[in-house]
């Protein structure tokens, strides 16, 4: 999941490789996805498959990316972070965001802790992130 916090490189990765962007289903937890097939149900790999399997080459630096994560898993670890109220108003928050970073392509905004969880949820699904992002701030 590390990879998709750079949905660009993502997308180019992914694209190189599968000749797509591989996301998941409505209501399939992007967490849990270990393999997917073409039309993207979950599958096992079997060895003989592996072997001819295309490498795939990451352009993203996942160890530094992992680093940084480690502090933000840290800080939205806390029980409020998981009531539905709570989510509720981080998710109209980061609307809002996104609202924001539509007006003025050249503002940089630093999200708060509630905001960049939904923000990093939202990235865990690359298909409806780039439509959503696209269509709320227009990049």
């Amino acid at each position: 999941q590390l990879h998709k916090l750079d949905p660009t490189a993502y997308e180019r990765d992914c694209v190189k490789a599968f000749g797509r962007v591989v996301g998941v289903r409505p209501g399939q937890n992007p967490f849990a996805v270990a393999a997917a097939t073409e039309d993207g149900a979950l599958a096992e790999r079997s060895a003989e498959d592996q072997d001819h399997a295309t490498p795939l080459s990451i352009s993203t630096d996942i160890v530094a990316s992992a680093e940084r994560q480690a502090v933000f898993l840290w800080q939205v670890r806390w029980a409020h972070y998981s009531r539905e109220e709570w989510l509720r108003d981080a998710e109209q928050r980061y609307r809002m965001m996104l609202h924001l970073m539509g007006q003025d392509h050249a503002r940089f905004i630093v999200p708060t802790y509630d905001i960049d969880l939904m923000w990093h949820t939202h990235m865990a699904y690359p298909g409806e992130y780039r439509e959503d992002t696209l269509r709320l701030a227009g990049r």
